[in-house]
């Protein structure tokens, strides 16, 4: 019984209240002087409190999940696999142990009546992802359907989408897919209903919940950033060297920032994580088996990450989302002032055609369309909507865009993912004619 588990978290609950009425019950027939007394007294009292804490704790860790195993709590479990990934810049070596770490849990899809089995209602794992490239470390849960873990798909590699929450508050928590967007249980009602094909669902925080590493597992930072004004990197000293991250900091954007220390969300989400779980799980190498799903301040991110990287991402689905690039950085540069001249807070460095990269509408309109999939869902916010529209104007082939209008929900409970729940299955149900598996 682990200490997540009902089974165990009940009979302690109980035992914590007999304690507590037995105390009341037992305190006046133990009352008046003598050692004897005030020895059964306190005893009783210390028995009864340490249940009772032990209960409520209990409890709320079963809400938050901070220790879902033992072995969670008094001992790490390590996937039971070695994969060495030596990156070139500078030859240190990366072990699995390294880079992610999972554990069972259970919050995944169960019948009430009876025991849990991954092979009739799949099974959520927790994963503590260190990225390979960039240092950047999160945590996430790994929705695997009950196919995966059938004898007759044995070899097969199943489709995979990564979801990552935005917004704020519990829409962008890292529990949010699974309790606001309830996306588990919609999964698996829809693959046991032959709706959907099984997929594999892999549910982040946006780059609020991505942390600094102390140092890359594997040295290097990614890909060499284009060079500003000076003819050095972006955002690198004097010497040409950019300012290390300092641990525990937490990216600004989802873009790739040279010279910021945390400025790889990107690349973190683009490589990091495909690396780590193709390591851990039997996933596709095609990017036609890949997917994408971004909420709120998340959508363009997922929509980015499609759009620049469509040899890993073949599908991309927003929901509630902003294009405009003002969204994830500074206004653009004035009028009045001189382009290449880095301003302060400009995490371009003052480089015009570096921020025209990272505008997507920038992308559709003068670079080649890439080859995917895209759906773009959003509310009645009148901002949106004109952002939505010019988005899917601007796509051509062999881009695909779709685009639908959510006029049922109040404006504002727009921004909350639990808002957004009864549309999720149309958003599963898009994506899976869209994804192949291997």
């Amino acid at each position: 019984m682990e200490p997540s588990n009902l089974t165990f978290i009940g009979p302690v609950c109980l035992l914590a209240a007999v304690l507590g009425v037995g105390t009341l019950w037992l305190w006046p027939r133990l009352a008046g002087g003598g050692l004897k007394r005030l020895g059964a007294r306190t005893l009783l009292l210390g028995v009864s409190q340490v249940a009772l804490t032990l209960a409520i704790t209990l409890l709320v860790n079963r809400w938050f999940v901070f220790y879902n195993t033992w072995d969670d709590l008094f001992g790490p479990v390590r996937a039971n696999a070695k994969v060495q990934t030596v990156q070139p810049s500078r030859g240190k070596e990366s072990t699995l142990t390294k880079l992610v770490k999972r554990t069972t849990t259970t919050l995944g899809p169960r019948h009430p009546n009876r025991p849990a089995d991954p092979k009739v209602d799949g099974r959520v794992d927790r994963l503590q992802i260190t990225g390979a490239t960039t240092g950047l470390t999160t945590e996430a849960y790994a929705y695997l359907p009950a196919q995966y873990f059938q004898p007759q798909n044995k070899g097969k590699r199943l489709p995979v989408v990564l979801a990552i929450s935005g917004g704020s508050g519990p829409s962008d928590d890292k529990l949010a897919w699974i309790k606001q967007a309830r996306l588990p249980d919609e999964a698996a009602k829809l693959t046991a209903a032959n709706k959907i094909q099984p997929v594999i669902y892999v549910m982040l925080r946006s780059v609020k919940g991505l942390t600094q590493a102390s140092a890359p597992p594997a040295g290097g930072t990614g890909a060499e950033p284009p060079d500003g004004p000076t003819g050095r990197p972006v955002g690198t000293g004097e010497n040409g060297v950019k300012p290390p991250a300092s641990a525990g900091t937490h990216p600004a954007s989802c873009l790739n920032l040279p010279g910021k220390g945390t400025g790889q969300a990107l690349d973190f989400y683009a490589q990091d994580v495909p690396l780590a779980l193709s390591d851990l799980y039997h996933l596709p190498n095609d990017h036609k088996g890949w997917g994408v799903l971004g909420f709120g301040t998340s959508g363009q991110c997922a929509a980015r990450l499609a759009m620049t990287g469509s040899s890993r991402f073949g599908a991309a689905a927003t929901i509630n989302a902003d294009f405009d690039l003002s969204a994830e950085t500074p206004s653009p540069l004035a009028a009045d002032e001189t382009p290449g001249r880095p301003r302060p807070g400009d995490p371009f460095g003052g480089s015009v055609a570096f921020r025209q990269q990272q505008d997507l509408f920038w992308r559709l309109e003068h670079m080649p369309p890439p080859p995917i999939s895209m759906l773009v869902w959003v509310g009645s916010d009148g901002r949106r909507v004109q952002q939505s529209a010019r988005f899917a104007s601007l796509a051509k082939a062999p881009m695909q865009v779709e685009k639908y209008e959510e006029r049922t929900l109040p404006p504002a409970a727009e921004g909350t993912l639990g808002a957004w729940r009864g549309q999720i299955p149309n958003v599963l149900s898009w994506f899976s004619p869209r994804l192949q598996g291997e």
